[in-house]
């Protein structure tokens, strides 16, 4: 018995073409039609505005407009991606400046020198440099002996008897000194402060952390090593990624001033260091700005930014910037050190007549180095 084969029967029109075909064949036509109504809108517009900026403008500006305004476009492009790759490599290279900071340091020779390219040597200055080292490599063998009761002759000295009875051995410390170098590679710098020195009693280290020096006044005779501690600290600070903004007066008068002694450091500088009343102005008035604009939330960056002042004591005797510059101190030490901006003063003499006694004792440290008694008592007390 044979099976019935069912066929599917698919209406078609007089001509032979499905509804689906006609589907099809209609949306074909419809997108043709459509396609060819745009360009034909199209061309006919511009034409027009052709014609009509050709008869308003001129032949010759219309021709002139159409390369200049994507020539725009494209020179608008080209500076915004300038733009953004000059800041790439702002950052990469403020990222590797620190990198090196930290990982340059290589291990000198028996002599304590440095390598260094022939090159240079051979050049004036380079071998200007070499002899400097070789003085000071020389300088350094040297022994000087500490003496606790050194005789100074001062004409206008009163003797004013603070001290009753027999004379006592200035205490000595027995831990051998080390360099920078030293301190670093054996691991005796702390992470996230600062070594200021040893104890005379326990021969243990001394650390201090930010919360401690986030404003500060170093006080103390000339050659007390004041800049030599304020170069130690800022070193430190800058391992740890701090930025400085100098005020030195003598900067001009050689490589004994601060601020030249800093120069290894200059590429963490936010300006050059300031020596005239008008870079001191600018550089006082930049640091308040950094502040306050932390302080409002428009700068949410929290570096750390320290104000360096050498010579305060005179620049708030006698220099145009010692209002400013009161200012500044009073704003550091009571609202910017919340937002990561510091100062760090080195004088002689912070009595009352120098310094207005509420901006000194706003201050959270007092680093007091060799110093007439009664200065050392002022600058670490109310009077």
């Amino acid at each position: 018995m044979r099976r019935k084969n069912s066929t599917a029967v698919i209406e078609q029109n007089d001509k032979g073409v499905s509804a689906a075909g006609e589907v099809v064949l209609f949306g074909a036509i419809a997108t043709i039609l459509l396609t060819g109504g745009l360009l034909w809108g199209g061309y006919t517009l511009i034409t027009f505005l052709w014609r009509e900026s050709v008869a308003l403008f001129g032949r010759g500006f219309v021709v002139g407009a159409m390369w200049v305004v994507p020539s725009s476009f494209a020179m608008l492009g080209f500076y915004a991606l300038a733009g953004r790759v000059a800041i790439w490599l702002e950052t990469h290279n403020a990222t590797s400046r620190q990198a090196n900071l930290q990982a340059q340091f290589v291990q000198p020779n028996e002599a304590g020198l440095l390598p260094v390219n022939q090159r240079f040597i051979e050049t004036t200055e380079g071998s200007a440099a070499a002899l400097q080292l070789a003085i000071a490599s020389q300088r350094a063998k040297w022994t000087v002996a500490d003496v606790p009761h050194s005789l100074t002759y001062a004409p206008k000295y009163n003797n004013r008897q603070d001290i009753q009875g027999g004379e006592q051995a200035a205490p000595q410390l027995t831990v051998t000194p080390q360099n920078f170098w030293q301190l670093y590679s054996g691991g005796a710098l702390p992470d996230n402060g600062f070594l200021m020195g040893y104890s005379l009693e326990t021969n243990e280290a001394v650390n201090a952390d930010w919360s401690k020096l986030y404003s500060a006044l170093i006080g103390g005779q000339s050659g007390s090593g004041k800049s030599t501690l304020i170069r130690s600290i800022l070193a430190q600070s800058a391992l740890q990624g701090g930025r400085f903004l100098v005020l030195d007066p003598h900067f001009g008068a050689g490589e004994e001033s601060l601020g030249a002694s800093l120069q290894p450091l200059r590429h963490l500088m936010l300006a050059d260091v300031a020596s005239d009343e008008k870079q001191m102005l600018d550089s006082i008035a930049y640091i308040r700005d950094i502040g306050q604009r932390r302080l409002t939330g428009r700068d949410s960056d929290r570096t750390p930014v320290i104000l360096v002042v050498d010579e305060t004591t005179a620049l708030l005797q006698r220099s145009t910037a010692a209002d400013a510059l009161t200012d500044a101190l009073g704003e550091i030490s009571q609202e910017t050190r919340k937002v990561g901006v510091y100062g760090l003063c080195i004088g002689q003499n912070f009595s009352a007549e120098v310094m207005p006694t509420t901006v000194r004792n706003s201050f959270v440290s007092f680093i007091s180095c060799r110093a007439r008694r009664d200065v050392a008592r002022v600058m670490t007390s109310d009077n």
